[in-house]
């Protein structure tokens, strides 16, 4: 896990507890596993309280900005933590993606080349 990695938090319409904070902290950055050099990850929590809207009253939003470019995950649901763990479970699709986009595999043998190495 890297230290360099810049982390915001954000809410709207609520206050979040510092124990969930802590919890949302440590889940995103297990983020960074994948080699992607992020940047910056943004976590932005909201909650709508208009009643016919219950069943995806919570909202997610996910931003990493990686050597270059935005990576953004979203979820809604009715409940925070399957809300976020969503969110978190999209990114993580999303950044393994961008991960092996990076890579080529040459047919048959066991080790990958990373692509600009080749290109260099």
């Amino acid at each position: 896990m890297s230290n360099n990695i810049q982390l915001n938090i954000h809410s709207r319409h609520l206050e979040l507890d510092a124990d969930w904070l802590e919890h949302v902290r440590e889940r995103t950055l297990e983020l960074d596993r994948f080699g992607n050099q992020i940047i910056a990850i943004d976590v932005e929590i909201s909650h709508a309280k208009n009643r016919r809207q219950q069943s995806h009253a919570w909202h997610v939003e996910i931003r990493t900005r990686v050597d270059g470019h935005t990576i953004l995950a979203q979820a809604e649901s009715s409940d925070p933590e399957r809300t976020f763990e969503r969110a978190r479970a999209v990114m993580e699709s999303n950044l393994r993606r961008a991960a092996r986009r990076h890579h080529w595999s040459r047919h048959g043998r066991k080790a990958t080349m990373r692509v600009r190495d080749v290109l260099a």
